[in-house]
C-alpha cells in the first residue's frame, strides 16, 4: 500500500476510533460521520443531550510538530461551520445548542493511540 492510502486508513482508524469514544464515553448519539457538501466534510455529527455537536477528527503520527489540533486553522474552522450550517438548513433543525469540537488522536507508541477531546474548540460568529 502507497503512504496515500496508508495515511487514509490510519485517518479512518483515528475517526473509527473518535466515534466510538463519543458514543462510549460521552454517550453522544451519532447521527452521521463524513458528512459531505460542497463547502466539506465534516467526520462526526453527533447529539450530546439536546446540543448537537459538530465534531473535526485529526491525526497524527507524533506531536513532534505540535498536537494534531493545531491543524484546525481558521479556514478549516470555517469549511466545517459553512457545512454544518449546509446540515441545520438540509435537516430542518433550528433553535437547538451547536457546538464545534476537536477531537486529537495520535500514536502514543507503536501499538497504541492516545485521544483527546476539545470541547468547544471553536465558536461560528456572524462572519459566516
Amino acid at each position: 500500500m502507497n503512504d496515500k492510502g496508508q495515511n487514509k486508513q490510519k485517518g479512518n482508524r483515528a475517526e473509527q476510533l473518535a466515534a466510538d469514544y463519543l458514543s462510549r464515553e460521552k454517550r453522544h448519539q451519532i447521527l452521521a460521520r463524513n458528512y459531505l457538501t460542497a463547502f466539506g466534510e465534516i467526520d462526526i455529527i453527533s447529539k450530546d443531550d439536546e446540543t448537537l455537536v459538530f465534531t473535526e477528527v485529526k491525526y497524527r503520527e507524533n506531536t513532534d510538530h505540535g498536537l494534531p489540533g493545531q491543524a484546525v486553522g481558521k479556514a478549516k474552522q470555517r469549511h466545517i461551520i459553512q457545512t454544518a450550517l449546509y446540515y441545520l438548513q438540509e435537516n430542518a433543525v433550528d433553535d437547538r445548542a451547536l457546538r464545534f469540537d476537536v477531537i486529537e488522536v495520535w500514536q502514543r507508541d507503536k501499538d497504541r493511540l492516545a485521544i483527546h477531546h476539545i470541547e468547544n474548540a471553536f465558536q461560528a460568529d456572524r462572519d459566516y
